[in-house]
């Protein structure tokens, strides 16, 4: 999806009914693909790695929610608590759409993510963390299945945010470009004077950063909450489920594993 919907000039706000995707174009047999403004860039760059890694977390919590459905219809879980899960991811899962559009380079006027997607979330959060048992020490990934595709999520999640982190950190959001080879323009002087300013500290370093961000602040806090999101569903799945937390052990708690 992303190399149809990402790029050229077509993204969430220009898309119609009326506009057929193609699903193979073979522009991109070569190794290189097109970003939202139409620069054609190598598929290993950082913005490519960035939709992608998107993307893919999209297509994890989609999976999620099918294995939630199953429980669903096996008797597991109830109809009103799987429509309120639906109902969140699917307007996760539409963000996460129009974020990978953001970072493919499509333009937005105030971001993909607004303040109110970071109050809806934390609002989630709270309300399913509210009927759980308090944490009192670390949890294993697993359970049921529902539950266990989220604790993924939450890792592909995090993934994504380091990501962020490093291109907030190393790249020009003006500059679209791959290396040279790839038919960019830019240098490498101009590419070590933007790394520089970027890790200058202080005030003026802060407002390099804040200039040059591939995603804002409010992006880069909602990625975060999700991640909790995602963490705070598995646990919620699994007691759905009628289950319960899978508490990590130390070595000195397994009776067989302990030292000899």
């Amino acid at each position: 999806m992303p190399g149809a919907a990402f790029s050229g000039s077509h993204g969430p706000d220009s898309y119609s009914g009326d506009y057929i995707m193609k699903i193979y174009t073979k522009t991109g047999d070569a190794g290189q693909t097109g970003l939202a403004n139409g620069t054609r860039v190598f598929k290993d760059h950082l913005r490519v790695e960035l939709y992608g890694t998107s993307d893919e977390l999209n297509s994890v919590i989609g999976l999620g929610l099918s294995f939630l459905q199953q429980e669903l219809q096996s008797g597991s879980v109830q109809e009103e608590s799987f429509q309120s899960v639906e109902e969140q991811l699917h307007a996760i899962q539409s963000l996460l759409f129009e974020l990978g559009a953001e970072l493919a380079g499509f333009p937005t006027e105030e971001g993909s993510i607004l303040q109110s997607d970071v109050d809806h979330i934390e609002s989630w959060i709270d309300d399913m963390n509210r009927d759980l048992p308090e944490m009192k020490q670390f949890i294993l990934p697993g359970g049921e299945a529902s539950s266990a595709q989220f604790h993924i999520g939450r890792t592909v999640c995090r993934r994504l945010e380091r990501l962020l982190v490093h291109a907030n950190r190393t790249m020009d959001p003006s500059d679209a470009q791959p290396d040279r080879n790839a038919g960019g323009t830019r240098n490498e002087t101009q590419l070590n004077e933007t790394n520089q300013q970027k890790q200058g500290t202080g005030e003026k370093g802060k407002k390099a950063m804040d200039a040059n961000e591939i995603l804002g602040s409010t992006g880069m806090i909602w990625v975060n909450r999700l991640s909790d999101y995602l963490f705070v569903l598995a646990r919620h799945c699994q007691r759905l489920n009628g289950g319960q937390d899978i508490p990590w052990k130390s070595r000195m708690q397994r009776p067989s594993r302990k030292r000899k």
